[in-house]
């Protein structure tokens, strides 16, 4: 009889502990916030309710659209002031009663996504929810960590060593998986104030000193290497306007460094060309109707050009060789490019029967080759490039009503092939909705065309940091990245630093 009883209080006492498990997550209704001061109100309104319903929601609380059977209601509003933006929300239970409110701020609208993040962790606190309880002895949370090879690949663990992982949570100094040293930089990641985001080469030094040109929306810079990095000159513009990029190029042989500067004024095209010499720069051409960029083809490095289109042509024309006769410039031989194809997303690369191919990147991130002729060869399925660099075109005219007034369009990352061959393309990650973009992570990969697709060769270990552009330096075998480390912000400038490693 007593053993009888010992069985049926054990039967019940597994049902309540699997009853505590397996517990449905608690109910939270979360309302349509309100939106003030800001474009694209509807759009918004329904985008900040599906990222706190998506963040607030855990194990323990589902975030629901209807009040059938909550525990608590969520509304608030979202204001904005010029880029600046507050999300404010307060929590009542069923029965109406206030719990608490909670407020989050933004300086741009690429902080909206972690500010929403931010927002559901302080107001996952004020719920009235009990955590359901784990059952007794079993093992939560706990996930055992892959040992990584000194190549830096996981190595797969067998069944046993899983379950040894497991039956041990403590971790030791063998279990922590530590970066394996790096190149040193030759820069030593001095930081610079301001969110730069243009990089190109400047001029080889007598010992060994080099150049380096930088360039933020309004400003050119020449930073000098030597044991530290030094800025020694600057230039800004003297009209309205916005530099997308820059690159420096030898165009008419001369033996002097010209640097290229894309600027554009609301939706014209008014680039400048800069003399490079110890004294500065000098200005030698202006209001130029070009995009420039530097790409090297068949081991030499040429400047080419391409104008802008009205209307829904964000380019228009051919992509063209850029010609200098003494400070005029002109368009020369056209380069044949897929339809669609714009100056940011190609590069060129010869085949094992010397016939050149187009390796570019489409909008979407994807990487594509095709033929002499055009034809796609290979298309990959994996994202890469990304820029918030960004120029905009009006769209008012082309529609009686718009969701965005204006058209963005972003310059694309560069597509640089090195001597050897190879195929380098950057990554950056991160988030961002439709047009407001912040990338946190990034990392550069290397292909190779093996007559039928785009094998990976090697990459990167991912950095936390946006890289904003880069270039290969071919002389010392180095890539030089400029990142950005800290975003511009209302209270912030913003910094970068210029990053120098061998590639062996």
């Amino acid at each position: 009889m007593k053993r009888c009883i010992l069985m049926l209080m054990a039967v019940a006492l597994i049902h309540c502990i699997a009853g505590n498990v397996l517990a449905a997550p608690q109910k939270v209704q979360i309302t349509e916030f309100t939106v003030v001061g800001a474009e694209n109100t509807q759009e918004l309104k329904s985008v900040i309710k599906s990222l706190l319903s998506s963040r607030i929601t855990t194990g323990d609380v589902l975030a629901v659209d209807d009040d059938s059977g909550v525990i608590a209601r969520i509304n608030g509003g979202y204001t904005s002031f010029g880029k600046t933006f507050s999300i404010d929300a307060s929590v009542k239970s069923a029965s109406g009663e206030m719990l608490g409110r909670r407020y989050v701020q933004g300086e741009s609208p690429s902080d909206l996504i972690p500010a929403i993040g931010r927002l559901a962790e302080q107001l996952r606190v004020l719920l009235p929810v009990t955590p359901s309880t784990p059952q007794v002895g079993a093992t939560v949370g706990v996930s055992p960590v892959l040992p990584v090879a000194a190549n830096g690949i996981a190595v797969t663990q067998s069944p046993a060593d899983r379950s040894a992982a497991l039956q041990n949570s403590k971790i030791s100094s063998e279990d922590i998986v530590r970066s394996a040293p790096v190149a040193k930089s030759l820069l030593q990641q001095t930081r610079i104030e301001g969110a730069l985001h243009g990089i190109a080469p400047g001029r080889m030094l007598a010992g060994n000193e080099r150049e380096y040109i930088v360039a933020d929306t309004r400003s050119v810079y020449i930073y000098r290497q030597t044991e530290s990095l030094k800025k020694v000159h600057e230039y800004s513009l003297k009209r309205e306007g916005k530099i997308l990029s820059i690159d420096t190029a030898d165009v008419d042989g001369d033996g002097v460094l010209e640097v290229y500067v894309t600027v554009m004024d609301r939706e014209e095209l008014v680039s400048q060309a800069l003399l490079l010499s110890d004294q500065g720069f000098t200005l030698i051409a202006a209001d130029l109707p070009y995009f420039f960029r530097a790409v090297e083809i068949n081991k030499r490095k040429k400047l080419y050009a391409q104008q802008t289109g009205r209307g829904s042509d964000d380019y228009y024309g051919n992509v063209c060789l850029v010609v200098k006769r003494g400070n005029s410039y002109t368009l020369g031989e056209p380069v044949k490019l897929p339809k669609n194809v714009n100056i940011h997303m190609f590069n060129r690369i010869a085949d094992t029967a010397d016939k050149m191919l187009t390796v570019f990147i489409d909008t979407d991130g994807n990487l594509h080759v095709t033929d002499e002729a055009g034809k796609e060869l290979w298309k990959g399925n994996d994202r890469f490039g990304g820029s918030e660099v960004y120029f905009l075109k009006d769209e008012q005219q082309m529609q009686n009503v718009a969701a965005d007034r204006y058209r963005w369009r972003f310059i694309e990352q560069r597509i640089t092939v090195l001597p050897n061959g190879e195929i380098v393309i950057p990554r950056n990650s991160g988030n961002y909705i439709g047009n407001d973009r912040s990338f946190s992570k990034n990392s550069i990969f290397a292909f190779a065309w093996n007559g039928a697709t785009l094998d990976e060769r090697w990459h990167t270990k991912e950095r936390s940091s946006y890289l904003a552009d880069y270039f290969y330096d071919a002389v010392h075998k180095e890539m030089v990245t400029l990142e950005q480390v800290q975003k511009e912000g209302l209270f912030s400038k913003g910094a970068s630093v210029i990053l120098t490693n061998k590639m062996e």
